[in-house]
């Protein structure tokens, strides 16, 4: 096997594929990845820990064609160390090393058979549709935050992908917040996303990052009983194990129906959320507000550093309210939003607070009350 390849785009490729490699992963051949030199002058670079993997095509000078496994780290080390130019890359006939040369550089390094890698499919013809990378890169940045970091709750460590109607709905939830967003005009008939689908966070990561590569492109998905699959441009592809759960009803903590509303500059509430953060209570970072017309207080008290209290003007016409929140909460939420006002709408101080903006109404944020 001879192939020659620059340095640089394969060296951004393999940057991407190592993320996916698990480091307390049991298996060592999942440490590798596998790369194949086909005939069409393209050599493909694959990894996978089981859960999620990967593929990405990059053009090559072919010679003879053939495969290989690698320690991934090792030659992504090796790369990062080695000048923007062609190399070229040879194995011997039944040898068991790789000599990767570039101009006066030489290296020889151990490889395995592909016998034992595990052979990973990344194409699902059934039920596939069509998604903008804009609309992924939209819909993560928007979410994300409010996903579950409790790895004894695997049903809400990732995203909840489901077709509404003609919309594209996206749910992630802790069981303290929630953020959902929908995209309309959205037409598929995938069963599985009909009944929804649970994509996990490292899936989430990876998708994000092959939204990252192909901003203004389209994927192509399908999702069946175990696994969403994901290409764009059959050149970056994705498989990822979905969640095996059902999703907490959700719709529950929605409120069908708000009494009061108060809108604020979003800077100035951010800038003052994150002054009396600094004196918040380090386990529950809790807040309180108290709200009264035109007049939004923030206080935090800590036992062992003292307090703070910052007043700041707002729209608000209702009776006046004193409710407590988890303040980081509030600040990731609010920070995801691109309008310079945010709008909070409330029944009361022990319901559920939605987060809105008046120029993206397909997206809103909840946050739950805390005691105070």
């Amino acid at each position: 096997m001879i192939f020659k390849t620059q340095i640089g785009p394969l060296r951004e490729v393999l940057g991407k594929i190592v993320t996916v490699i698990d480091k307390k992963i049991s298996r060592p051949i999942l440490t590798f990845c596998m790369i194949e030199a086909k005939s069409e002058n393209v050599v493909e670079i694959a990894a996978t820990d089981l859960e999620v993997s990967a593929k990405i095509q990059i053009d090559a000078h072919v010679l003879n064609e053939g495969a290989f496994c690698i320690n991934a780290k090792n030659l992504v080390d090796i790369l990062r160390e080695m000048p923007n130019e062609e190399a070229t890359f040879e194995i011997s006939n039944e040898s068991n090393t790789l000599k990767l040369s570039c101009d006066e550089i030489k290296f020889t390094l151990l490889i395995f058979k592909t016998d034992d890698y595990p052979r990973i499919s990344f194409l699902n013809d059934a039920s596939k549709f069509q998604i903008s990378s804009l609309r992924v890169q939209t819909m993560i940045s928007k979410i994300y935050h409010a996903i579950s970091s409790d790895e004894t709750k695997s049903f809400m460590n990732g995203i909840f992908l489901q077709q509404i109607d003609n919309n594209f709905r996206a749910v992630a939830s802790d069981g303290h917040r929630l953020a959902l967003i929908e995209f309309p005009n959205f037409v598929t008939n995938n069963n599985h996303l009909l009944e929804g689908v649970i994509i996990p966070r490292k899936g989430v990561n990876e998708l994000k990052k092959i939204a990252d590569s192909y901003p203004n492109d389209d994927m192509e998905i399908s999702v069946d009983d175990s696994f969403a699959y994901i290409n764009v441009k059959s050149h970056y592809y994705l498989s990822i194990r979905l969640v095996a759960r059902l999703y907490p009803k959700y719709q529950n903590v929605i409120p069908s129906k708000t009494a009061y509303q108060m809108s604020v500059d979003k800077n100035t509430f951010l800038t003052a959320a994150r002054r009396v953060k600094l004196l918040a209570n380090e386990d529950s970072s809790s807040v309180h507000f108290s709200l009264t017309q035109e007049r939004l207080v923030l206080k935090a008290e800590n036992p062992l550093w003292g307090d703070a209290t910052e007043k700041i003007s707002v729209n608000y016409q209702g009776p006046n309210l004193d409710v407590g929140f988890n303040i980081r909460y509030v600040i990731e939420l609010i920070s995801v939003f691109d309008d310079s006002e945010v709008t909070f709408e409330f029944n009361n101080e022990r319901s559920p607070f939605i987060v809105k903006s008046l120029n993206f109404p397909h997206f809103f944020g909840i946050v739950m009350p805390v005691k105070i």
